[in-house]
């Protein structure tokens, strides 16, 4: 019998960097790497961290995102909602070509990701 190697998949890379809060007290996490099923847990248990420890106001840059799956723009979506009822809010700030590419495979409206809550003062609860 002959054995042959087999390559292993490299599991796919998120990175998640925290920029400088902004003037309104908000959050922005840079994102790069691959936004897929196996890179939202650590999407997600940042964003849970980030809440917990008193930023309720979080904006997600997508520009570096260099592969979507079209199932991660729905968890995102549900992301949001859980942010929202924690009393917080979360909005994307930039899109990149992989994303727009995902939101047009799914048919998505760019517009339900990129609601910025921060821009509408009467909107933003304390």
């Amino acid at each position: 019998m002959r054995w042959e190697a087999v390559r292993v998949a490299r599991p796919p890379d998120l990175d998640i960097a925290p920029l400088p809060i902004g003037k309104d007290d908000a959050l922005t996490l840079h994102l790069s790497g691959e936004l897929s099923v196996w890179t939202m847990p650590t999407l997600r248990d940042e964003v849970v961290h980030r809440c917990r420890n008193g930023n309720r106001r979080l904006r997600l840059d997508l520009s570096g995102v260099s592969v979507c799956e079209v199932a991660t723009l729905y968890g995102l979506i549900g992301l949001m909602h859980g942010v929202h009822a924690a009393r917080g809010y979360m909005c994307l700030i930039a899109l990149s070509d992989a994303v727009m590419q995902a939101m047009t495979r799914s048919g998505l409206d760019p517009r339900v990701l990129l609601w910025d809550l921060f821009r509408d003062s009467r909107q933003v609860r304390s």
